[in-house]
């Protein structure tokens, strides 16, 4: 069985649209998804990511978090036929909030993060980081460290990314279908960030980063990678579903491409 990769779309995030694409749209608030990625076809099933542990945990840091029954993350892979106990590899693109909150669902999986990406997690002041930091301390020896690029499985290939985070890395699978790329936040919008639908033309950066000069090198290689037939897969982009069709968008609250004046109105939308 040749590899797959399905996308899961396991909750909503409102937030300032600036923190998506750098200086754009300031004060206009907007949703994004989250998603997580399903590898299957390898010796076990492989999780990309797995979320925030609940919508609430976004307003302790200035977002505002939904989620729906039928986007719980357990549900969507039972549906394609993989129990969580049957999940052998968590891959983290990095520890932030939104990223790694569900981990205690699949209890044999082995974590697998750049070690990079631990040590910027506890280094870093700000708490939107990684609030389960002492989970990873407590679970340590079911962690997998990185140092650098790795083939993980035949086929699953982890590669350093650095640019959102210090750590942060990129996931490549050789599908049927050619090469995807599960690419975390160092992409939050497509056309945006590799088409040049940005006003200025040029490939534009996120607005949330450790490193501006590393993200444009990364921003440039997925650009290319694209061109060439590429699968990119970012975290935080509902045109993942419309574009590839590997997985149901199960809403889609970003209706107003503008965005909206506040939080209120965006509440008010959802």
């Amino acid at each position: 069985m040749a590899l797959q990769v399905k996308a899961l779309h396991i909750g909503d995030v409102g937030l300032d649209w600036s923190r998506l694409a750098l200086d754009y749209n300031p004060g206009r608030k907007t949703w994004v998804p989250i998603t997580c990625y399903l590898i299957l076809g390898a010796e076990t099933p492989v999780l990309v990511d797995t979320g925030f542990k609940g919508a609430k945990e976004m307003d302790a840091y200035g977002m505002v978090g939904s989620e729906t029954p039928e986007q719980d993350i357990v549900r969507q892979i039972r549906e394609l036929g993989v129990k969580p106990q049957d999940v052998g590899y968590i891959i983290h693109t990095h520890l932030h909030v939104d990223h790694c909150g569900k981990n205690e669902y699949f209890p044999n999986a082995k974590m697998v993060l750049q070690r990079k990406e631990l040590m910027f997690a506890a280094a870093e002041l700000k708490p939107i980081h990684c609030p389960y930091l002492p989970w990873f301390i407590d679970n340590r020896d079911r962690i997998e460290f990185l140092d650098g690029d790795f083939e993980l499985l035949p086929g699953i290939k982890c590669v350093l990314a650095i640019g959102h985070t210090g750590g942060h890395l990129h996931v490549e699978v050789d599908t049927g279908e050619g090469k995807a790329i599960m690419c975390g936040d160092n992409v939050y919008d497509i056309p945006m960030q590799l088409e040049g639908k940005h006003p200025s033309g040029k490939i534009w950066p996120i607005g949330f980063y450790y490193h501006q000069g590393l993200l444009q090198w990364e921003l440039f290689k997925l650009k290319k990678e694209l061109e060439k037939g590429s699968l990119i897969l970012p975290t935080h982009e509902y045109e993942v579903f419309d574009r590839y069709k590997i997985g149901k968008k199960l809403g889609n609250k970003q209706k107003d491409y503008k965005g909206f004046a506040s939080y209120e109105d965006l509440l008010n939308q959802s």
